[in-house]
């Protein structure tokens, strides 16, 4: 057995495996340090439920713990009916944990015929005595059933009752690639189901990084398993070794927190054309394993280490320094050391900004009435739908179904302590909604949502008329880097201020990118300012909540809108000042200090009191049809 790796990795498997008593008795196995993990139909489906769990550290030593559900899958509507999936539950231990060793996962569904061994209790030969069995079995791909929101993985094989929640090794890659559901048949060997591990993603996310970044950790200190897996399957000609990945994850574990979308930095790696996995990413690891298990290249390097670099440049703590040296050494095993050092020395790509993207559009047959539709927008390629679009309601009812809606996604995009962009795109009659002023979370009364959130407007009017993008996409681009103060413009619609003289001027002057409207767009006179910014493209405007136009002295005359400065309107002044250095990135974040500044100062006039942004970003456009299936909620 001393020779023979795969024979120590079924020692090790044995070792790793616990009985569990819950609402059944069953199996499960040690996944990470006071950690298992077993089916839901064992354990019971309710978080902070108490089981026994059975450890036999030796042959004739036998330990019983108390273990609490962290994390459980629900389970059936009808009694007696399959457990959905993924049928799956971590435990914790209670009080001191024992020194347990802890089995590799593999994210990687084992291929058709790929020989597996389970291990969990079996009563097949001792009815009254359950004992630890191990069975060989076959992979037959993954069965897709209509009870379950995953595929399940179809076995080949003898499964006995007491296996469920047991681990399923592979013996190509010497890693744990599943957990023992059901068997087809008892007392038969004609297989069964067994959940994959990347089905452990579908439980609660929090738990699942809590037990994935220890599990990476252990494996990262204790070699064992990697050594005899490295060995079963031959790895490291090609790709990387089990102790490359297992180090290179358990650094990844290490940096700290950031924003961002793993499907949208997956896609960023991955080829072209490679669509997004079927599981969720939850984590940066999740990125580098699907990444591994897909084998591709990017600039001359394994996906998964492209992405290794480039986690590795985005700081410089101490973890980002480990994970670097890790990349480094990997990338001198693998010959590719040169496009490393390359990679390593581009200076970190600023990734798009995620946003949440609401519309309000009105009904064909009664524009009094609006239908609700919502995106997380992750990049140009991955704009999620965030449930259906509703029917047709009034203003009221739409924004009492968006203030339901919000608090859930802000919640998914990084929290309501977190500044996050959400993009309001409506029609002109909804401008002076109250957005920036919403309460959305009971709990903290004080929290208003423009205070909290980058809350933008965009043209409902433009984005549904192509014909119009042209102009817009040039006043975008033409406003640059530069500050948004030195090009913001007065208009107030007066005079000789007409549609065909503003839109002579808007034609003849590319400079207008930045508007300062000198009241409401609601306002009559503004009405037709605004539609004509709209049409021509002006991808800025800032204005105050409710605000009628300036008042202005007898003599003064609104001539032709230009850079000039405006002797009536005080907001533009105030807004030039304010933003003297802002540039049109920065607005969003700018707009949120100045909302902040009014209320702190308790200024009345101050240029934050009622502060309205239009900023329409042309490269931030939702698609005319999902680019993705609807993944939640309900039409309202």
């Amino acid at each position: 057995m001393a020779g023979d790796p795969l024979g120590r990795l079924q020692e090790l498997l044995e070792r790793c495996q616990v009985e569990v008593r819950g609402e059944s008795l069953g199996s499960g196995f040690f996944v990470a340090p006071g950690y298992l993990l077993t089916c839901s139909h064992v354990a019971g489906p309710d978080a902070g439920a108490r089981v026994d769990v059975v450890w036999r550290e030796r042959r004739k030593q036998e330990r019983t713990f108390e273990g609490t559900v962290r994390a459980a899958s629900p389970a059936p509507a009808v009694r007696g009916d399959m457990w959905p999936f993924p049928d799956l539950a971590v435990i914790e231990l209670s009080g001191r944990c024992p020194d347990h060793p802890c089995v590799w996962l593999s994210d990687v569904v084992p291929a058709f015929h790929t020989p597996l061994v389970a291990a969990g209790l079996s009563a097949v030969y001792e009815p009254l005595n359950p004992r630890r069995f191990l069975s060989s079995l076959s992979s037959r791909g993954l069965q897709e059933l209509s009870s379950a929101e995953g595929r399940m993985l179809v076995l080949d094989g003898e499964i006995t009752q007491g296996m469920s929640g047991g681990p399923i090794l592979s013996a190509v890659s010497g890693r744990v690639c599943g957990v023992v559901k059901a068997a087809r048949l008892q007392d038969s060997d004609m297989g069964g189901l067994a959940t994959p591990m990347r089905g452990l993603r579908a439980l609660d996310p929090d738990v699942y990084r809590r037990v994935i970044r220890a599990h990476d950790r252990f494996h990262a200190a204790d070699s064992a398993w990697s050594k005899m897996a490295d060995r079963v399957a031959g790895e490291g000609a090609d790709g990387l070794t089990g102790a490359e990945e297992r180090r290179l994850l358990a650094a990844i574990a290490e940096l700290p927190e950031a924003a961002g979308s793993h499907e949208a930095a997956f896609l960023s790696i991955a080829s072209v054309g490679t669509q997004p996995p079927d599981w969720e990413l939850l984590d940066r690891r999740d990125v580098f394993t699907e990444l591994a298990a897909r084998d591709g290249e990017a600039d001359d390097l394994p996906d998964a280490l492209a992405y290794a670099v480039d986690l590795a440049r985005q700081g410089s703590s101490g973890a980002h320094d480990r994970l670097s040296d890790r990349v480094v050494r990997a990338a001198r095993r693998l010959g590719v050391s040169h496009a490393v050092r390359q990679r390593l020395r581009h200076a970190p790509v600023r990734a798009e900004q995620s946003s949440i993207i609401v519309r309000l559009r009105p009904s064909l047959l009664d524009r009094r009435r609006y239908h609700v539709m919502m995106w997380r927008y992750e990049g140009a390629d991955r704009v999620v739908t965030a449930g259906g679009e509703s029917e047709a309601l009034s203003l009221g009812e739409a924004v009492a179904v968006l203030a339901e809606r919000l608090p859930e996604q802000i919640s998914v995009m990084g929290g309501v302590s977190k500044p996050g962009l959400i993009e309001f795109l409506v029609p002109r009659e909804v401008m002076d909604e109250d957005f920036s002023n919403w309460r959305l979370w009971p709990r903290w009364s004080w929290f208003l949502l423009g205070h909290k959130q980058h809350v933008v407007l965009r043209a409902l009017e433009r984005h549904e008329e192509p014909e119009l993008h042209a102009a817009w996409v040039a006043r975008w681009e033409r406003l640059g880097a530069g500050a948004v103060g030195d090009v913001l413009s007065c208009v107030c619609g007066r005079d000789g201020q007409n549609e065909s003289l503003l839109g002579a001027c808007f034609d003849n002057d590319p400079r207008l990118g930045a508007l300062a409207l000198a009241g409401s767009p609601l306002a009559p006179q503004l009405a037709r300012v605004y539609d004509v910014a709209v049409a021509s493209g002006v991808p800025v405007m800032l204005w105050q909540r409710g605000s009628q136009v300036c008042a202005r002295s007898s003599s003064a005359e609104c001539g032709v809108p230009g850079p000039g400065t405006c002797l009536t309107n005080q907001f533009l002044a105030h807004a030039r000042q304010a933003l003297a250095t802002t540039t049109v990135d920065q607005l969003p974040e700018r707009v949120r200090e100045l909302r902040n500044e009014a209320v702190k100062l308790q200024q009345r006039h101050h240029v934050g009191d009622r502060l309205v942004i239009l900023w329409d970003d042309p490269g931030r456009r939702i698609p005319s049809a999902p680019l993705v299936p609807t993944d939640e909620g309900v039409t309202a």
